[in-house]
């Protein structure tokens, strides 16, 4: 869309150059030459020409310099969508490293516990039952678990980013 603008810009641009070339006098040499079986005849000259007081010219010059505007308009607007847009990416990025680091964070201290749980085990301290143990090893799976869904998260943030920046197309 951003290079579809553009390109009307350009286009607009080529419409308002051409608008006020045709409010301009016209100088044009023409030549005639007519041959017959008894009569030959040449003639040649310069044509000054303009249309005074038709006002479609001024009105097409007009025209054309508000597409201008009109069209600067929207490549603006979407200039700026796609600034908030990248923003928007940018931040969803940096929120998912956030929650992979905390996600590790949560995946080593789940590890320690469990290792604890097994070494009071070993010990035959109270408080440490196979059942602790197995409980201690399904909350290490769901660490590890929700650590795999967030580094996801931020790979689809990423592939997210790269789209609205041109690198990856749908």
């Amino acid at each position: 869309d951003y290079k579809k603008a553009q390109s009307q810009v350009e286009i607009n641009d080529l419409d308002l150059l051409l608008a006020r070339d045709n409010r301009r006098w016209g100088l044009d040499w023409r030549s005639t030459a007519r041959v017959g079986d008894d009569l030959s005849q040449v003639a040649t000259g310069l044509e000054l020409r303009r249309t005074f007081g038709d006002e479609n010219l001024n009105t097409a010059v007009q025209r054309s310099q508000t597409s201008i505007l009109q069209q600067q308009n929207t490549l603006a607007q979407l200039t700026e969508t796609i600034r908030n847009e990248i923003t928007d990416r940018l931040r969803d990025v940096n929120s998912g490293l956030a929650q992979v680091e905390s996600a590790q964070r949560a995946t080593e201290a789940t590890d320690l516990q469990l290792q604890v749980t097994k070494e009071k085990f070993k010990l035959g301290r109270d408080g440490a039952t196979l059942f602790d143990i197995t409980q201690q090893e399904e909350n290490l799976v769901n660490a590890q678990n929700e650590e795999l869904r967030s580094r996801i998260d931020v790979l689809n943030s990423i592939a997210e980013l790269e789209k609205a920046v041109g690198i990856t197309l749908e």
